[in-house]
């Protein structure tokens, strides 16, 4: 939506240190602050592969945005509020916190 693509802007410039213009950014920086999320381990892990597959130490406006809408996704999974996702696999706790295929198929989805 427009109002996400706002926010993950305003976080982009953040992370920029404020320079709109800014290509890249630092990809621990964004790591560091997923960790805030409330999210299991095994599920950042397989989230941060999604956004950045090449294990990039710099992203770009792409995959800052891919990993938020992704971290966003298992919020709303662990809260109750997403759909069941690929064949009825989603019990949240376990899906998520179990990491592995069945996760990664239902990141893929998103």
């Amino acid at each position: 939506s427009q109002e996400e693509e706002a926010l993950y802007r305003r976080l982009y410039r953040e992370f920029a240190d404020g320079d709109p213009a800014a290509a890249e950014i630092d990809a621990m920086q964004v790591s560091s602050r997923l960790w805030n999320s409330g999210l299991p381990r095994k599920t950042l892990k397989q989230v941060w592969r999604i956004a950045n597959p090449r294990a990039s130490t710099r992203l770009g406006f792409p995959e800052l945005a891919a990993c938020l809408r992704l971290v966003a996704h298992c919020q709303a999974a662990l809260s109750g509020t997403a759909s069941r996702g690929h064949a009825g696999l989603l019990s949240a706790g376990e899906t998520l916190s179990e990491g592995g295929e069945p996760l990664r198929l239902w990141l893929e989805e998103r």
